[in-house]
């Protein structure tokens, strides 16, 4: 009997808890302190959404095999329109998001990780 009342209470608490997007408006107050962990924090989220934007459409194309990673790297910089050029650092990235959300706050409801695409999409953009 403990062990029934034991599973509903899991399922219960399971499907009650939802992850929700961080938004502009959270990442920006993040990145716009002078608090250290605040920092790592920004810095890491820009890193990871980009890397996690880029893996997102290279996984799937590496898994089918028979392409090189720079027809990869290619497909992803069309895909997400982020060209940048060769040497941008990751304060650069950090540096052009928190820009682009302090100078469009009407934005900033809107989730961060469609943000940070947008600001390095304008940033550097694909020669077409």
């Amino acid at each position: 009997m403990k062990a029934g009342a034991l599973v509903c209470l899991l399922l219960v608490l399971s499907e009650s808890v939802e992850a929700q997007p961080v938004t502009g408006n959270e990442l920006f107050e993040a990145c716009d302190t002078d608090g250290l962990a605040q920092a790592g924090y920004c810095i890491g989220y820009i890193l990871g959404a980009v890397e996690g934007m880029r893996w997102g459409i290279a996984a799937p194309l590496l898994h089918a095999g028979g392409v090189d990673v720079a027809s990869v790297n290619q497909t992803s910089n069309s895909i997400l329109q982020i060209c940048e050029p060769d040497g941008v650092i990751a304060k650069q990235y950090t540096d052009i998001v928190i820009g682009y959300l302090r100078t469009n706050p009407a934005m900033r409801h809107r989730p961060a990780r469609g943000l940070i695409q947008i600001a390095l999409g304008e940033a550097f953009p694909c020669q077409q």
